[in-house]
């Protein structure tokens, strides 16, 4: 009798059985894929919905502009304060001045943000808060001594996660 398939290849039982673990696995992927895109158009709704009505989140992951109010209108809500070298040397076409960063501190304490909709969000950043802001010089020298600073009535953005009882009329 001869053999019509080589040693190295699957029975017809074993092809078979690929065939639907590969299909299994099409399928499954595809109802994955369909439920993450009903979730995200979901989300986007909501988020479309909370615009037009000027409302916050209930929770989830936001982006936020409003204007900063602190507990003391004097102590800023974030303080970054950056002691900076500088080096100077001569080149080809004249002197290069380079600042380098020694150290940084960030102090930060939780401040109210008040959106458009009269609607107040209670900000609780960390120390690993980012802030970008103008650098103003406090102690010129070398090392200078530089910082910026978010302040009572400044329009801020803010990124974070939103939880429930974030917010307050």
């Amino acid at each position: 009798m001869i053999e019509s398939s080589s040693p190295a290849t699957f029975s017809t039982t074993a092809s078979l059985l690929v065939v639907l673990l590969v299909l299994l696995v099409l399928a499954f992927s595809f109802a994955w894929a369909l439920r993450a895109w009903r979730a995200q158009v979901r989300h986007a709704s909501e988020a479309v919905a909370r615009v037009i009505t000027r409302t916050p989140p209930a929770r989830g992951s936001v982006v936020l502009r409003g204007v900063v109010e602190t507990a003391q209108p004097d102590r800023p809500a974030i303080t970054v304060k950056l002691w900076e070298n500088g080096t100077e040397r001569q080149t080809k076409s004249g002197w290069v001045h380079t600042w380098t960063e020694e150290r940084r501190e960030v102090h930060a304490e939780p401040f109210d943000l008040w959106l458009e909709g009269a609607v107040a969000v209670r900000i609780e950043p960390d120390d690993d808060v980012f802030l970008v802001d103008a650098l103003d010089a406090i102690e010129p020298g070398n090392p200078r001594i530089r910082r910026a600073e978010l302040t009572n009535g400044e329009t801020a953005y803010v990124t974070g996660i939103m939880v429930a009882g974030d917010t307050h009329a």
